[in-house]
Order: C-alpha cells, then structure tokens, then sequence
C-alpha cells in the first residue's frame, strides 16, 4: 500500500479515464516477447540506443558543409536549441513538483491519495509487466516498499520535452538530419516509454508540448533580444575550430546522457558549497 499527499484525480475523471485506456493499450504489448521486452528496455536505459541517433544528427547538422553565412545562422540555431533544452529541464522540474503522478506500474498497486483530509483509495490501473530483467527489478522492489522516488512523479516526461525539443530544433538547422532525429524520437524512444510504462499519452503529450513552445520561446529570443550573445557565439565556434569541436564533443556526449553527468556535478558543487559555507 502506498499513501500520497495528492489526488491523483487533480486532471477530469473523463481524461484520466482515456488517458489510461490508451496507455494501457499500448502497455499490452509488452510481457509478450523477452526480445521484444528487452529491446524497448534497451531504449531506455542505454544512452548510446537511446540517444546516439540523435546526438549523431545534432553533430551532423554543426558540421553540415555550407557557406560561411549559411554555417553561422545553423549554429545559432543549434545554440539557441542547447538553451532551450535546458530550460525544458528546469520547467520539467517545477511541473513535476506541483503535479504528483506516479508511474503507471506504481498506480497498479493499491496507493491512497488526500481528499478534504481522508485517505481514498486510487483506481488500480491495469499494467503488464515486461519481461525484461530490469523492469522486474523495479517491479519487485515496489512490492517490497522499496521505491525509488523518479517513479513517484512521470508527469509530465521530461524526456519527452527534451528530445523533442532537440530534435525539433535540429530540424531546423538542417531538415535532412532534423528529419532523422524526429523519426527516432516520435517512433522509438516515446513508443519505448509508452509500451514499457513508465509513462502514459498525458505524461508524453504534456512534455512534447512544454518542449516545442520553450523551444520556439527561445529561437524568438535569439532572434530578437538574445541575437548579439548567439551570433557572437556562432562566430566564435568559427574562430576556434579546436576548441569549439572539443566543446562539441562534451555537449554531444552530455546529450546522450540528458544532462545527466551535468546535475551530479552541480549537486557535488551544490553539497561542497554548502560544507564550506557551514564550516
């Protein structure tokens, strides 16, 4: 049994409803197939599956042979993306701490939601199991009362967001290759994050939706009042070709990644500061 501090029904009872036959549709054809279970887990927990195509079509669109003119507005574009995801990050963060969903596998148990200061027993959503080891894992553990608190909130999916937005944004620096990143994005990694459930269609299109405008949100503002700081930059990668590929190679692997490596190292800088203020 679990008991969350949030009414799980904050959305209508008729979007839910839709909201979690679908999913749950989608989720049936998972458990069925141990290759086909491990390949969509494959999806999901190796960056290089998960996000190689689309770091490979993001270098791809940086390095694209055009005039000098036609590279340095592509690089804006790319920049003004790079922003733009981490902003779609941080929007993630703040949504997800006013809108508490847990993962469809978690709502398959018996969880307990706060109305007018009474516990209410949530709906049990239908879930299928997949067959692959890691999903079990996750599965046993909950059973146990062990849950790791990244499955207590899958609303909205923040990679959807981010890949999406990426993947808009390459396109917009180079269609042949921007095509490419969203065929991966729309029919792999959001399929995998559908089937195996860890996320529903509400999570992904809240995401998808947060990412596009946060990303036009910031190509405006490249174009407008940020444009000095990004034709500076675009033209600087030019200047320093050594330095702004080695530039390239770290952001390319922290894409593959989510950022991942970058907020360890801002929490270890985070819990430091905090040692040496308190010291």
């Amino acid at each position: 049994m679990l008991e969350l501090g949030v009414n799980l029904n904050g959305f209508s009872a008729g979007v839910l409803e839709i909201n979690n036959n679908l999913s749950s549709l989608l989720n049936s054809l998972a458990g069925q197939s141990l290759i086909f279970d491990n390949l969509v887990g494959l999806v999901l927990k190796n960056n290089l599956v998960k996000a190689g195509v689309i770091g490979a079509c993001f270098f791809a669109a940086w390095h694209e042979r055009k005039t000098i003119l036609e590279t340095v507005n592509t690089r804006k574009i790319l920049i003004a993306t790079l922003l733009a995801i981490i902003a779609v990050l941080a929007a993630m963060r703040m949504i997800s701490h006013s809108v508490l969903i847990p993962r469809t596998f978690v709502q398959s148990q018996k969880i307990y939601f706060l109305e007018d200061n009474r516990l209410v027993e949530n709906a049990p959503v239908k879930y299928r199991l997949p067959l692959d080891e890691s999903s079990r894992k996750d599965y046993r553990d909950l059973q146990r009362g062990d849950i790791d608190t990244n499955n207590l909130g899958s609303f909205p999916s923040d990679h959807a967001g981010f890949f999406l937005a990426l993947s808009l944004g390459i396109w917009c620096a180079s269609r042949r290759f921007g095509i490419i990143a969203l065929a991966w994005t729309l029919g792999v990694i959001y399929p995998a994050k559908l089937i195996s459930g860890q996320h529903t269609l509400l999570d992904i299109l809240a995401g998808a939706m947060v990412g596009m405008v946060l990303l036009f949100v910031c190509q405006f503002l490249a174009g407008g009042l940020g444009e000095k700081i990004v034709n500076y930059l675009s033209e600087w990668t030019l200047k320093n070709r050594v330095w702004s590929s080695a530039l390239l190679f770290l952001t390319v692997f922290e894409l593959a990644s989510t950022l991942g490596h970058i907020r360890e190292f801002l929490k270890f800088l985070a819990a430091a500061g905090s040692y040496f203020l308190i010291s």
